[in-house]
């Protein structure tokens, strides 16, 4: 069945977002709120990427997002604003096939990932519960701990990502691909995907004006 994903940026996530993190900006936590279930999201300028059901899904990033992007990046004052994940701007997907360091990399950069959007999703949840409630309710006393514990939980997690990179770091992530028959389309470049998001030339020349396309 089709899917379509309305999602809501607010300004709390603006305000906890981080430039140039692709798993920690504003629009990866509002689809990490919007849809519980979804875990290592990413958005870059080109594409959406989260695992949802044991599947990858990977959207083109919707043009108005990609501005949004570009300009908090650069600094610039950005509003709440709406968009959506539609069926017909999703990109099919292929697996590749991980060596065991590999698979112990990707589950502690998972875990990681999991853990970070976890306390920003509790701590979103705090600051929405304490416009309404005082400081002394019980529901605000019981987020506090949330976040307290999610806090404690996203750092063990960082650690062990960083400690299964050092005990990786020499040894191959993925299995080798087969050799390329002859008489068959050559495969298509491969590209690297990291968790930062970085900009050409041009794209810097025109974030660099006071119009930035995303009025």
């Amino acid at each position: 069945m089709p899917q379509r994903f309305t999602i809501q940026v607010t300004q709390h996530e603006i305000d906890k977002a981080k430039p140039k993190e692709s798993g920690l900006c504003m629009a990866a936590m509002a689809i990490a709120r919007t849809i519980p279930d979804a875990h290592h999201v990413d958005v870059d300028l080109r594409t959406v990427r989260f695992t949802l059901d044991d599947e990858r899904h990977v959207y083109l990033t919707p043009y108005a997002v990609s501005g949004y992007v570009i300009g908090y990046d650069a600094g610039d004052e950005i509003h709440p604003f709406t968009f959506q994940l539609r069926e017909d701007a999703r990109v099919p997907t292929r697996s590749k096939k991980l060596t065991p360091a590999g698979t112990a990399k990707n589950q502690a950069k998972n875990k990681d990932m999991r853990a970070r959007q976890k306390l920003a999703k509790t701590e979103a949840k705090l600051f929405e519960t304490a416009q309404v409630l005082p400081p002394s309710a019980p529901e605000v006393k019981i987020l506090k701990q949330e976040v307290k514990q999610a806090k404690v939980e996203a750092l063990t997690a960082e650690q062990e990502r960083e400690a299964t990179k050092a005990a990786y770091v020499a040894q191959r992530t993925y299995e080798p691909p087969a050799p390329h028959e002859k008489g068959t389309p050559p495969p298509l470049p491969k590209v690297i995907k990291t968790s930062k998001r970085t900009y050409g030339a041009r794209v810097l020349r025109v974030n660099g004006g006071t119009d930035n396309g995303i009025g």
